[in-house]
């Protein structure tokens, strides 16, 4: 009879320790997954505003691009304006004497070329 006493107290005192030990756990559980949410809500946020902050970056340095390429446009027309009244301003004449003076130097490098 003693026998039984004794496990049956044994018995009871570890159904109560199972069962406070499951409770322990379940707590531990729900305060995991707690922290688990509100880090996953903090790291949605953090994330969400990385991503603002490079749509905003990639709006402004799509404008600078824009202003870039509408500079580099310009540019180009001014040179080719440019190109272009040079070549206005050369006269037929000009560019016999040009030829000229070429030939001159060719017929001077070519008796050089004998000189040697």
């Amino acid at each position: 009879m003693r026998d039984l006493s004794q496990r049956l107290e044994l018995f009871v005192r570890y159904e109560k320790e199972g069962r406070s030990e499951v409770s322990r756990l379940k707590a531990l559980l729900a305060e995991t997954e707690a922290n688990s949410k509100q880090r996953i809500k903090e790291c949605e946020k953090h994330s969400e505003l990385i991503q603002a902050k490079l749509v905003d970056e990639n709006k402004q340095l799509n404008k600078q691009i824009e202003a870039i390429e509408k500079l580099t446009k310009q540019t180009n027309k001014q040179n080719n304006s440019i190109k272009k009244k040079k070549k206005k301003k050369r006269t037929p004449s000009s560019r016999v004497a040009m030829r000229r003076i070429g030939t001159n130097c060719n017929v001077q490098n070519s008796g050089d070329r004998d000189a040697r």
